[in-house]
């Protein structure tokens, strides 16, 4: 005819007065009852928490708690406030414990975050590298390559265009030519006879016809007689 004991206080129920609790399947009074947040089901006063972030009632069946390593520690927390991190083991944490990944939807951490070298901002693991050269993590968007070496994932910071052909080139494979200062492939620039500690581009040098050897555009002059350097 009812409830021997209340699991809460063990106190005895009568028929109209007693409850099993839908989460947690124990015997409650009606003194002891209180409504989940979560699809409006009653539940015993024992298995019903304030959620840490929203401060909603919710039954532990759905509730999660967070690990005592989230960032601020382990708190119940409704099923609204609950996301997953994409950091770590996708641990859940809650929602004033994260950033969107600027690069997807995914969310991650105060403790996994990362941010790309050139632009500052969050990105999830899936949307950053090391650069090869630096070793800076740098995100899709801020990744590049160089033409003379196309296995390499370098920042974009790294690599610049060639004033001569316009490909991607790195500080390795590449340097400003003395005259104008406009950055060059080494393939576009040579070392000059007259001035061995300076590198110039095809527009500002000349080669001696004689012996092919390369000269500043000072270096050689035209023969009267051919019109060659």
């Amino acid at each position: 005819h009812g409830s021997a004991a209340c699991h809460v206080d063990s106190a005895p129920a009568c028929a109209e007065h007693a409850r099993t609790c839908a989460s947690c399947r124990r015997a409650h009074c009606t003194t002891h009852e209180g409504e989940c947040a979560e699809g409006g089901h009653l539940a015993c006063t024992s298995c019903l928490m304030a959620c840490g972030i929203c401060a909603r009632t919710v039954c532990a069946t759905h509730a999660v708690m967070t690990s005592a390593e989230s960032p601020r520690g382990a708190r119940r927390l409704c099923r609204e406030c609950t996301v997953y991190c994409e950091g770590g083991r996708s641990e859940a944490v809650g929602r004033d414990e994260v950033v969107r990944c600027a690069s997807c939807e995914r969310s991650v951490c105060s403790i996994h975050r990362a941010v790309c070298a050139v632009d500052q901002q969050v990105h999830c693991s899936a949307h950053l590298r090391r650069s090869d050269r630096s070793r800076r993590l740098v995100c899709t968007t801020h990744r590049s390559t160089c033409l003379h070496e196309p296995g390499a994932i370098l920042s974009s910071d790294e690599v610049g265009s060639c004033a001569t052909c316009g490909a991607a080139v790195c500080d390795q494979h590449a340097a400003a030519c003395v005259e104008d200062g406009r950055r060059h492939c080494r393939t576009h620039l040579s070392a000059l006879r007259d001035r061995p500690d300076a590198f110039l581009c095809e527009a500002h040098r000349t080669v001696c016809h004689v012996d092919n050897v390369t000269f500043s555009l000072t270096g050689t002059s035209e023969c009267p007689v051919c019109q060659r350097h």
